[in-house]
């Protein structure tokens, strides 16, 4: 056993042997101590700011990052960053890397730096001051389209808050978008001979004082969802869609569904996700919708779609589910309301988490562990589709009549509804 800490390092160990004449052995615990570091030549730090530059103009509600260069004849201790000569944010270990928000409603911003060592010496960077400028906006344009590439006309497409009706010939213009929030992504809404196409388009980079074009957005109905074992089908009647069996993914023809339904009954990476990446991503890329719940969780990150990511296989409090997010149709849909206790006391009812400030913009946690930063349920969006991703080995749940079983099948029915809602 090994453990450290700032001052000393434990170390216990263990020799033994057995024999037919019997066993004997020994044990022992090692304290070591570290050299002490000293710093007493009375040299401070260097401290700069390298990013942005000293006059660079800055957009007012923007998240600005900002990077610190710092360096001592024997070590930096902590580095502090100032806003307007208040400081806001400290490290102790590089990179030295802070982001702030520009506000709103100044003309300039001045950011400053201070470096500290072990001996209580301080480096100070010059300031860098910015000017603020108010968001210059862009205009979002597209077009609305049916999977048939007709026009769709009528169709409500919305850019954050903001909304815009298409013409006959499909499209739409949207001004006076903010450029600050983010990458755009058009989402549109229509009624067709009473049925509700819904569809998403690709996120694009906003063009400051100019037109963000975000393409073709392809409207269709969520209804026809894809699995690959029999216990999945019961879920997908319950929240009102059409399943079909898979029985071969590399063959199937995924332009035939709307959203895939996989859950991973393997502790171990699944195949039939590794062997079909690329053409999973494909499918999500084109705007379908890929549920996937994972026994495994260890090497998840390098068969989901895009950077999803930081994932962790743990059993620490593998008990317990709580709501995190309760908007969404995963805790009220067809299969019920979900509570924080109808998941929890199962056999292993999550085996991991995924690490909230890991993933990708536009992710919503849905589910987490006790801690609400460790996700066992999220959805992100990549390309025109979306990912929904649970650490819950739902395989095991979807069959059976105990209590918690029928609360996981209800909560399945709610995950499917949630990812038919998306589009």
């Amino acid at each position: 056993g090994l453990a450290v800490d700032g001052n000393f390092v434990y170390l216990a160990t263990e020799r033994n042997n057995t024999s037919k004449y019997g066993s004997f052995g020994e044990s022992r615990l090692y304290i070591g101590q570290f050299k002490p570091v000293e710093d007493n030549k009375g040299v401070a730090p260097t401290v700069s700011i390298t990013s942005p530059a000293n006059g660079a103009s800055v957009i007012q509600g923007a998240t600005l990052g900002v990077t610190v260069s710092a360096t001592d004849d024997v070590a930096v201790a902590v580095v502090g960053f100032l806003v307007n000569g208040v400081q806001v944010a400290t490290k102790t270990a590089p990179p030295y890397t802070f982001t702030t928000v520009v506000p709103t409603g100044v003309a300039s911003l001045t950011l400053g730096a201070t470096a500290s060592d072990l001996g209580g010496n301080i480096g100070t960077a010059a300031n860098v001051v910015l000017q603020v400028i108010p968001d210059p906006l862009t205009t979002v344009t597209g077009r609305v389209l049916d999977k048939t590439n007709t026009p769709v006309a009528g169709a409500t497409v919305t850019v954050f808050t903001q909304t815009a009706t298409s013409g006959a010939d499909g499209t739409f213009q949207i001004s006076g978008v903010a450029t600050v929030k983010g990458q755009i992504v058009a989402s549109a809404v229509v009624t067709v001979a009473g049925k509700k196409l819904t569809g998403r388009s690709a996120a694009k980079d906003p063009v400051a004082a100019g037109i963000t074009a975000v393409g073709d957005i392809v409207v269709a109905s969520i209804n026809a969802v894809g699995y690959f074992a029999s216990n999945d089908a019961a879920p997908i009647t319950k929240a009102g869609l059409t399943g079909t069996l898979i029985s071969n993914l590399a063959t199937a023809d995924l332009s035939l569904f709307d959203m895939l339904f996989y859950n991973n009954s393997s502790n171990s990476t699944p195949g039939i996700v590794t062997d079909n990446k690329a053409k999973i991503q494909a499918f999500v890329q084109n705007g379908g919708i890929f549920i996937f719940h994972d026994r495994h969780v260890a090497t998840t990150a390098a068969v989901l779609p895009g950077a999803p990511g930081t994932f962790v296989r743990d059993f620490g409090d593998d008990a317990n589910i709580d709501i995190i997010d309760n908007t969404t149709l995963v805790t009220n849909g067809p299969g019920g309301v979900i509570t924080n206790t109808s998941l929890d006391n199962g056999n292993s009812s999550s085996h991991g988490y995924i690490v909230g400030n890991s993933v990708p913009v536009g992710a919503k946690g849905i589910l987490s562990r006790t801690d609400p930063t460790r996700f066992v349920t999220y959805s992100y969006p990549f390309g025109a589709g979306f990912v929904i991703y649970s650490t819950i080995p739902l395989d095991f749940y979807l069959s059976g009549t105990s209590a918690l079983q029928i609360n996981m099948q209800n909560y399945a029915a709610n995950v499917i509804a949630y990812g038919a809602n998306l589009r």
